[in-house]
């Protein structure tokens, strides 16, 4: 099971002066380590490198340091 993000506010082309935090369930250590699925207009895939400060509807944008997946595999 995973969490579903259609935000358009999610994106990395979102800057804004304004920005939230994440500290619900689902981003923060009480999450036991959920699963997070990007779809929508916000995008498909989390980024490989930081977007910078007031994108992605926060003032600090969380960013993936490695290679993604090329295939779809079991867990």
């Amino acid at each position: 099971a995973y969490t579903q993000i259609d935000d358009p506010t999610r994106s990395i082309y979102n800057k804004a002066s304004s920005s939230s935090c994440d500290n619900e369930a689902i981003f923060n250590s009480t999450g036991d380590g959920s699963w997070i699925r990007f779809v929508g207009a916000g995008g498909t895939s989390i980024p490989l490198s930081s977007a910078g400060t007031n994108h992605c509807g926060g003032y600090l944008s969380g960013y993936f340091n490695d290679t993604l997946p090329t295939s779809a595999s079991p867990i």
